[in-house]
């Protein structure tokens, strides 16, 4: 009896057809070019399959669909942005800033206080130096009193270790040797002795006295510095805006918690060291980056 139903049960099968027992009849399935695709969520058009994005459909190799505004926009070279944040021009992703938009992964452009800026540069001998201090933005960086117009003047003050990895490609921290070569190059030119901080120093009134001739524009302004060694006692650990700025250099005591800062002060014509034994990497100063 079982036997009979098995056999009435298999020639109805075969009746209906080979799809109905697990075949495909190719020449049904929906096809866009050589691929097989969902009519009732994609669509095919000149060949090309396109997924559904809001109220139209996208080309996935050459478009995307934006999560934030639910349109679609064209790849940047290859490339998915952020369409509330980011344009692309001319194949290049650039990110908003204010009004404007700049390109982060430039070497000069940057963004603060919602202006884009570039950094501009001068040679100085063999050596090719940034002419303001940095002001990229670190989880650890502060601007002189908390105040943010001191950033937008001086520049952003930031510790040794991320002072050490904080320039753009193509720059980097200068180390003492530099810094001397520098200042030998500033005072063999300047036809002078121990006066590279004058000839560093900015033309500048912020300057309480001392002002530089700045002859090589470097443009050295005077931001101060900070450590919390200094607020021991109640005194505020930002020391010296107007009469001096300090820099950080690339050389230090890589494993310990000791770094070096050259400084120019409104009362010495000198650019001066201050070495391991009284700079501690957790004290706060500025970035001026030399080229690679």
């Amino acid at each position: 009896m079982l036997r009979f139903w098995y056999l009435l049960v298999l020639a109805v099968l075969l009746f209906l057809g080979c799809g109905a027992i697990g075949f495909v009849d190719e020449d049904n399935v929906d096809k866009c070019g050589e691929k097989k695709y969902t009519s009732s969520k994609q669509i095919c058009e000149s060949d090309v399959l396109k997924e559904p994005c809001g109220n139209g459909y996208y080309d996935p190799v050459t478009q995307f669909c934006s999560g934030q505004d639910n349109l679609i926009y064209d790849k940047c070279n290859g490339r998915v942005y952020n369409s509330l944040n980011q344009i692309c021009r001319d194949n290049i992703v650039l990110d908003k800033c204010g009004n404007d938009y700049y390109n982060p992964n430039s070497s000069f452009e940057y963004c603060y206080n919602n202006i884009v800026n570039e950094y501009t540069y001068t040679t100085i001998g063999t050596q090719t130096w940034m002419t303001e201090s940095l002001r990229l933005k670190a989880s650890d960086a502060k601007c002189y009193d908390d105040k943010l117009d001191n950033c937008v003047i001086f520049g952003v003050l930031y510790n040794w270790n991320t002072a050490m990895n904080i320039c753009p490609s193509g720059w980097r921290l200068p180390n003492d040797n530099e810094w001397d070569a520098l200042r030998d190059f500033v005072e063999d030119n300047g036809e002078c002795s121990s006066c590279a901080g004058k000839k560093l120093k900015a033309n500048s009134e912020l300057w309480i006295s001392g002002k530089g001739t700045d002859d090589f524009g470097f443009n050295a302004l005077p931001g101060g510095f900070h450590s919390e060694r200094a607020s021991w006692g109640g005194n505020t650990p930002f020391i010296g805006k107007g009469e001096q700025t300090a820099f950080w250099s690339a050389t230090g005591d890589i494993m310990g918690s000791c770094g070096h800062m050259r400084t120019l002060n409104y009362n010495k014509n000198t650019l001066s060291l201050i070495n391991s034994y009284n700079s501690y990497k957790s004290d706060m100063a500025y970035v001026r980056c030399i080229k690679d």
